[in-house]
């Protein structure tokens, strides 16, 4: 039988997290067709990440459990640097403001960011000692969560294009930080809980390949918990970041100006002090059969939390008839409050009021919120359903193929499945429908944006290892080449030309804004070299791919490609190729006059300006 890995930072009954929830059903789906180990530590909290469990193997219902102890718990010293992350931020609040030119942005080096998230908690040198031997006896591995060291360094332990990835990402001060995309990078696809957290990814990520897979949800119904007083619940973790001092706040004044019976229940861990009041049910942790006959007898079942990658706990209440009543700063929670018709939603105390008013009066008179919440997650969350969807995706986890051997027909066919999946989008500061000729682009915005998804579709195919660009100008065509294939060495050839901007004639630097948009997307492995092409007569290294895309007069066209030749390449992609007086000239003159009978195929690709891959039959 087949294995598979799944990462996560804790793994016990007792723990209340979305992320460990998330870990633990895909575990179950998984055990019936694949050997299933889950590598965690042996830390139950995240105050300390204190080693409390005995590290090695146990088996729970058919899954392997191995915790490895911590080496690195959280300390003083993160406690410094997350105070330091937030005044980097400051007065910037993610979730607004965000991809403006008056958004800051986190200026620390990579060293440092690695120093936040080692000392977060929980590193542990032995987990990724265990997943740096063993990687390859797995047919994937599953890291989840983006913030914590057990997905960070654990992606780079194993090689780019192995794992798979649940992020359980959400609007938040650390995803800003570039090492936690360069990380996305790596893995071969990013499963995203639902829509909203994709688009989340896209916003702070950039386009990575990945599919929406949700998480499986009990749908058993319950019998209600029974109460003679009405009740709203709320279930995991007291947290000031989950919204929950709000919660109380609004609570207290709701029953202030309505003088309601409505009690307020709440079970899970408490992470903040919860106000002492007779009409505060705390419960503490309690079995999943409670949590559901809670669920089931709640007159309102309330989301504070305005981070939420998918909230199990909104959808399992909606499963037993129970309305929703959510934050709004939440995308998730507005996605399925919208699309089920099941709940309602606040932003103030107003709206608080107002929704849970209305929810209320609807659950006397209409039972059209208990069917359409419990059809919602019953159509999109079922079992079977997620569990296909989950299979499919380990069963894509093949090592890449060596491009040298592709055929023209596996390159066209590939080519095309990576363009349609393509997510990429440009940089909301840096690309040309911000440079200093950016009218031009912008008047036909759609042509331009399909053909950097079309570099990117093309460096997804081909998977070089390093990448050599001839005229690299401001670097959105780097974007695209590195956000496919994020760990390639690239190096871009240019004179990097000062221009003056049409809209108010001030300098525009291109070397100045390559540099800013590489360092900003986080690619790590560049350099940028500030030359004329005439004065070279090789280029610096080898390369699998060359890009000439650095002329549009027939001597400069030909010259370059000559010069690609210099660097030993499998493909050679020529840009802007469609041109009849100037470009396809030189590359009819090269292919018939140099290449020499060494060219294995071509491939036209269709955009605006044109493109051709030459797949050469051997390098030099």
């Amino acid at each position: 039988m087949k294995k598979v890995a799944i990462v996560v930072q804790r793994c016990h009954e007792s723990v209340v997290g979305g992320s460990e929830s998330l870990a633990w059903n895909y575990a179950t789906l998984l055990r019936d067709a694949y050997e299933v180990d889950v590598l965690t530590t042996t830390a139950t909290e995240i105050a300390e990440w204190a080693n409390v469990l005995p590290e090695g193997r146990e088996q729970k219902d058919g899954v392997n459990i191995i915790r490895f102890p911590v080496t690195v718990g959280r300390n003083s010293y993160w406690g410094q640097l997350y105070n330091r992350l937030r005044a980097g931020f400051d007065p910037f609040a993610p979730g607004r403001q965000r991809a403006s030119e008056n958004s800051p942005r986190l200026k620390w080096t990579l060293a440092l960011q690695e120093e936040f998230i080692k000392n977060q908690g929980p590193y542990s040198e032995p987990l990724l000692n265990f997943i740096r031997h063993h990687w390859h006896n797995y047919q994937s591995i599953i890291f989840v969560t983006y913030l914590y060291p057990t997905s960070y360094f654990g992606l780079h332990e194993l090689p780019p294009q192995r794992a798979l990835f649940a992020p359980t990402l959400h609007d938040e001060q650390p995803a800003y930080m570039p090492a936690f995309k360069h990380a996305a990078h790596r893995a071969r696809e990013v499963l995203w809980l639902t829509e909203a957290e994709s688009r989340v990814g896209r916003k702070l990520w950039g386009g990575l390949p990945g599919r929406v897979i949700g998480m499986s949800v009990d749908t058993k119904l319950r019998e209600p918990e029974d109460s003679p007083i009405p009740y709203i619940l709320y279930c995991g973790r007291v947290d000031p970041n989950k919204g929950c001092a709000e919660l109380f706040e609004f609570y207290f004044k709701y029953k202030r100006a309505t003088r309601s019976r409505l009690r307020l229940v709440i079970t899970g861990t408490a992470d903040m002090p919860i106000p002492p009041h007779p009409d505060i049910d705390f419960r503490g942790f309690v079995s999943s059969e409670e949590k559901f006959r809670l669920m089931a007898g709640a007159s309102v079942f309330v989301v504070p939390s305005p981070n939420e990658s998918f909230s199990i706990v909104a959808l399992e209440a909606m499963a037993q008839q129970t309305p929703v009543l959510a934050s709004a700063t939440s995308e998730v929670m507005v996605d399925h409050i919208n699309r089920s018709g099941a709940g309602a939603l606040y932003s103030d105390y107003e709206s608080f009021a107002t929704a849970l008013d209305d929810l209320l009066r609807r659950r006397r008179n209409d039972q059209s919120l208990e069917t359409a919440g419990r059809a919602y997650v019953t159509t999109n969350y079922e079992t079977d359903r997620i569990k296909s969807k989950l299979i499919e995706a380990v069963e894509s986890v093949t090592l890449p193929a060596d491009s040298s051997r592709l055929t023209r027909d596996e390159f066209r066919r590939r080519f095309e499945s990576n363009l349609r999946a393509c997510a990429w989008s440009e940089h909301p500061l840096y690309s040309p429908f911000t440079q200093f000729d950016q009218e031009y682009y912008l008047a036909q915005r759609d042509a331009f944006v399909h053909k950097y998804r079309c570099f990117y579709a093309l460096s997804r195919t081909i998977r070089p290892g390093s990448i050599i660009e001839l005229g690299t100008c401001a670097g959105s065509s780097a974007d695209a080449y590195l956000s496919a294939s994020p760990d390639a060495k690239y190096t871009g050839i240019d004179m990097f030309g000062a221009n003056a901007r049409h809209d108010d004639g001030s300098v525009w630097y291109p070397l100045d804004v390559a540099t800013a948009l590489l360092t900003d997307r986080g690619f790590t492995n560049w350099r940028l070299i500030q030359k004329d092409l005439r004065l070279l007569q090789s280029l610096p290294e080898p390369a699998e791919l060359v890009v000439v895309d650095a002329a549009h007069d027939f001597y400069n066209e030909y010259e370059d490609l000559k010069l690609a030749l210099t660097a030993n390449p499998t493909f050679i992609f020529v840009d802007d190729a469609d041109d009849e007086s100037q470009a396809k000239p030189a590359i009819e003159k090269f292919l018939r006059e140099d290449l020499k009978g060494r060219v294995e195929y071509t491939v036209p690709i269709e955009y605006l300006g044109g493109g051709l891959v030459i797949k050469l039959r051997n390098r030099l």
